[in-house]
């Protein structure tokens, strides 16, 4: 997207790209594709226009506009447009958290208007402050290049969220089908309106220990903006934060390398993910970005901000309000995502040990004070995290490989399901050849890392920052393999840390294509570039026809399965061995450019394909090798006009692929378990005419509706919707759930519920009510019995012994008297 502003580009003055600055109309319409296109799937679901632009104006003015009076402050002049907002927002986002925990707790939610007001009176009133906010504007402008690609990162994240989530999460009047975290990631929205701590909003009563500040935030737009909440869950709230983390990965690529292009290139891979895939099916942990985890969208936020101010950090550009923004977000963390701080950690740890083994290893160029200053805030945050408890237990425990339990090949050579396992090393080891599949699996998935290889020239040399991020990167992967989580939620370790891992293979590139320049003209290091892109085009087409020869449309038998790891082997040591050459040759040469490039560019583009075509597609893949053939014989003398051009085609083929995607997403039939309409009109009912701190107690707790021996309790639509409280909803995701992982093979989610007695008068006061039934709910705090029918039978009884207040269809409401 591009942003004009100021002055030229640094890519720009160092000769990496000859072009002008284009004129103002063309320079914003990359933003305005992308907009347009995001307006498009917004209206295709049923997105009422005023509400969207009514959100964006509150955002921007409860996050951006006190994020940018802070930022401003602490940070001073931002690099370019894209760099102001993307800062201004994600400082926006760690100030807000606190103001929403004040105004939780004192039961002034009118405040979240207020103060941005408030502060920038605090701050605009005294002159010095107010000259330093007012002249620190950006001085640069987004090439054109950087623009177009920044375009296509941002048209993959709102092509994502369209046809995956948009199109699966439907808005009232129903039926509603969603998935089912999205239930629970509402009805905790909802909680973290009523104070702080919040109680788990789904069994009533223990304090709640999970990483909830994207829940906070999602309920705090809904409240400042005035919009429903439901609305501002399902089409809101995450679109704009998907853009912001391709803002972010912009900056972060921007600042280490110096290059707009490059920190664009950042974005791209980002939102796209990066991997050599050799066959069919994949390790987990190469897409930064997925659905349905609000969580995991909002840590990342915070790290790439972490991320960026710790390169500051080490380069000793580190003031005040630096720091005092770096502690504020690193703390951040605990409760944005409990798997950010070990990797943070990991990276910081990384970086110190290589600073202070300086004297044997090398010189590296930070010093010692600086690394374990940041050593010691990843302590910090850690303690934290252990005081706070963001995470809690969530059904984690050390296992050894869990990361590889969780593939479809080690189940299908295995026969080891991998929800129902808990132990100490992962099961299914004592099988005939089980070490060897291991041993393949994790081959491959080191393999596909080959990208990480321009590298290698950064952390020779020892630069800290290198070595940190290297580090966030470790930390992940040892996390997903030591780590088991009863709901393979060990991914994200590795989920959250790959963006450092992207960021430092193009900052390897780009450090490859300087010194080479130095060497040779500029022209030949960018016919190098595209050289090593048509090479890694080229890889990409040979590994996508592979996989799409290995990949059968069923299971495939072992055997089947055990020659397409010995093909994928053989590809994966000829890739290595690729790598061995690159690592080996100088990087500051051609042949060190072009390899650079075709390692990164075959890990993404087969993403950015199956990304905007919704499939693999070797045709595309052959189509845009012959573009870059032509690219490289016509020396690219107009690349800015090449890019747009591509620009402009992949904005209009995702707008092909992803509309017909949204409308086979409306015309599917829900599955039986769906909330109906009259279902989703009782609870809207419950959420508008009673007040907010009342205790509800319901008979639906399964997903399938009706409560039968060992059905999955993540039944929690009651709680999402009425956004009340329930005494016993869905109990899939408690602490004692979780703790009874395995037992009788089933998973937590199918576990009888902990307090049989609890479920019991719960029941009765739906199927055999009495006044001492009634009595007792009242004197536990309940005031309302939501009843279905499609959960179980209702006993006519229960009409004498409460107050029916509401009735329709399947649904009646009842009230304590």
């Amino acid at each position: 997207m591009s942003f004009p502003s100021g002055a030229a580009d640094a890519s720009v003055r160092d000769g990496e790209l000859d072009e002008r600055r284009p004129p103002r109309l063309v320079a914003w319409l990359p933003a305005a594709m992308v907009a347009a296109l995001l307006l498009l799937i917004w209206v295709r679901t049923d997105t009422p226009v005023l509400s969207v632009l009514w959100y964006l104006v509150c955002f921007a003015l409860v996050v951006t506009l006190p994020g940018l009076l802070v930022r401003r402050l602490a940070l001073g002049r931002a690099g370019d447009l894209v760099d102001e907002l993307a800062l201004d927002s994600v400082t926006g986002l760690v100030l807000l958290t606190p103001v929403w925990a004040f105004a939780a707790t004192i039961g002034m939610p009118l405040l979240l208007v207020a103060w941005p007001f408030l502060l920038g009176a605090v701050l605009l009133v005294p002159r010095r402050t107010r000259t330093r906010i007012v002249t620190a504007s950006p001085s640069e402008h987004v090439p054109s290049v950087a623009s177009w690609l920044m375009a296509l990162a941002a048209t993959g994240v709102v092509i994502a969220w369209g046809s995956g989530f948009a199109a699966s999460t439907q808005l009232p009047p129903g039926p509603l089908d969603w998935y089912s975290d999205d239930y629970w990631h509402l009805g905790l929205a909802a909680e973290l309106g009523r104070g702080v701590p919040p109680t788990t909003p789904n069994v009533a009563g223990p304090t709640f220990m999970y990483h909830w500040f994207a829940n906070a935030n999602i309920w705090t737009m809904s409240e400042a903006s005035g919009l429903d909440l439901v609305t501002v869950y399902a089409r809101l709230w995450e679109p704009p934060l998907r853009l912001l983390a391709v803002g972010l990965a912009y900056v972060l690529g921007r600042r280490v390398t110096g290059s707009s292009i490059t920190g664009a290139l950042a974005a791209v891979l980002l939102a796209f993910g990066t991997e050599l895939r050799l066959t069919w099916f994949s390790f987990p942990g190469h897409a930064a970005l997925n659905l349905h985890s609000p969580s995991q969208l909002f840590g990342l936020l915070i790290l790439l901000f972490v991320l960026i101010l710790l390169f500051d950090l080490y380069a000793g550009r580190a003031g005040r309000g630096q720091l005092s923004l770096l502690v504020a977000a690193a703390l951040s963390t605990v409760g944005a995502k409990s798997s950010i701080p070990p990797v943070i950690l990991t990276g910081t740890g990384l970086a110190w040990l290589r600073t202070v083994t300086a004297r044997w290893l090398g010189p590296v160029d930070t010093t010692v004070r600086r690394a374990t200053g940041a050593f010691g805030l990843g302590l910090v945050t850690i303690v934290a995290g252990m005081v706070f408890a963001a995470g809690g237990a969530a059904g984690v425990s050390p296992q050894l490989f869990a990361g590889a339990r969780i593939t479809p090949a080690w189940a299908v050579l295995t026969g080891v399901k991998e929800h129902v396992i808990e132990s100490l090393v992962m099961p299914g080891l004592e099988r005939p050849h089980a070490l060897i599949v291991l041993a393949l699996l994790l081959a491959h998935f080191l393999m596909s890392f080959v990208w990480l290889a321009p590298a290698w020239s950064l952390l020779r040399r020892g630069v800290a920052f290198a070595w940190l991020l290297l580090g966030v990167g470790i930390g992940g992967f040892l996390a997903m393999l030591l780590l088991n989580q009863d709901g393979s939620s060990q991914v994200y370790f590795m989920m959250g840390a790959l963006p450092a891992l992207q960021v430092l293979a193009l900052w390897g590139l780009r450090d490859a294509t300087r010194r080479a320049r130095a060497l040779v003209s500029g022209q030949t290091v960018r016919r190098a570039v595209l050289a090593g892109a048509l090479v890694g085009a080229l890889v990409a087409t040979l590994l996508a026809a592979l996989s799409r020869y290995s990949f059968i449309g069923r299971q495939p038998s072992r055997g089947f399965l055990v020659e397409t790891l010995g093909v994928s082997l053989l590809v994966g040591l000829a890739l290595a061995a690729t790598a061995a050459i690159l690592l080996r040759a100088r990087p500051g040469t051609t042949m060190g450019v072009i390899l650079s490039t075709a390692v990164v560019v075959a890990s993404v583009l087969p993403q950015i394909v199956t990304a905007l075509r919704g499939r693999p597609s070797v045709t595309l893949l052959l189509v845009i090798s012959a573009a870059l053939a032509i690219m490289v014989v016509a020396g690219n003398r107009a690349p800015r006009d090449s890019i747009a051009v591509i620009g402009v085609l992949a904005t209009a083929l995702s707008v092909w692929s992803v509309l017909p995607r949204l409308d086979q997403a409306s015309t599917t039939k829900p599955f039986k378990s769906a909330v109906s309409a009259e279902e989703l009109d009782a609870l809207r009912w419950v959420a508008d005419h009673t007040p907010a701190d009342d205790l509800v107690a319901t008979n639906m707790h399964c997903t399938a509706k009706r409560t039968t021996p060992h059905c999955d309790a993540r039944g929690f639509w009651v709680t999402g919707f009425s956004q009340r409280r329930a005494l016993v909803e869905g109990w899939a995701y408690t602490a004692e759930a979780h703790a009874m992982q395995g037992v009788g093979g089933l998973r937590s989610t199918r576990q009888p519920f902990h307090d049989q007695a609890l479920l019991a008068l719960n029941e009765r006061a739906f199927t055999a009510p009495t006044a001492a039934t009634i009595d007792e709910l009242h004197r536990r705090g309940v005031r309302w019995l939501i009843a279905d029918l499609a959960a179980g039978p209702v006993s006519p009884e229960l009409a004498s012994l409460a107050h029916e207040a509401y009735s329709s269809g399947s649904m009646t409401i009842y009230q304590l008297r």
